[in-house]
């Protein structure tokens, strides 16, 4: 079973870029298009530093700029993890306190939804040369959000391929996306999650 702060999404990005300062040289951000709606699979692996073994998941996951992210979780047991703008919830049941989720929802947004500007106001962003594709580092610049991660790397090519999650109390998550599409309209049974939680929303 994963963690809300584990799922994450998603981590997921398509923004339109032009390029920011990596030390003394200018390397190009990846240009990749913006789009309302993202859908693909993932494969999760989860490592712990209490545990000598990783968890593993699977599943798929849907981002809507307006409504939000669907992290849906096939293997090894089935999960529902959804994050609007009213909140976390998990199998139809909103989440109370503070989770690393409902801090990093807007940052979430703003990879997905290609608001670059909003992203730097929560990262460092530092661009790293490599011999294939494009890989990203982000560290946090609010103190609170550094308690949950130390860095996210992110890296792929024409779109994201992998997400890596540096956790603050050494927690390391890793995603691996693929199948990514980019549908005009929500399909209905995702767009019937989106509206329970809504509904339950206060």
């Amino acid at each position: 079973m994963i963690r809300p702060g584990a799922a994450l999404m998603l981590v997921v990005l398509w923004w339109p870029l032009a390029s920011l300062a990596a030390g003394d040289t200018d390397i190009p951000l990846p240009e990749l298009d913006a789009h309302d709606i993202t859908r693909g699979e993932f494969t999760q692996i989860r490592q712990l530093p209490e545990l000598t073994r990783p968890l593993r998941s699977s599943g798929r996951f849907v981002h809507d700029v307006d409504r939000g992210i669907l992290w849906q979780v096939d293997e090894p047991a089935p999960s529902t993890l959804v994050i609007t703008p009213g909140g976390l919830y998990r199998n139809g049941e909103r989440q109370s306190g503070a989770s690393p989720m409902t801090t990093l929802r807007p940052v979430f947004r703003a990879l997905f939804s290609g608001d670059m500007a909003r992203l730097q106001d929560h990262f460092e962003v530092t661009t790293k040369a490599v011999d294939v594709g494009w890989e990203l580092e982000l560290s946090p610049r609010d103190s609170s959000l550094a308690d949950a991660l130390a860095t996210i790397t992110l890296s792929g090519d024409e779109y994201p391929h992998k997400v890596v999650i540096e956790e603050g109390e050494g927690g390391r998550t890793e995603l691996r996306f693929a199948a990514i599409e980019h549908p005009e309209t929500l399909d209905e049974q995702t767009q019937q999650v989106f509206e329970r939680v809504g509904k339950a929303a206060p």
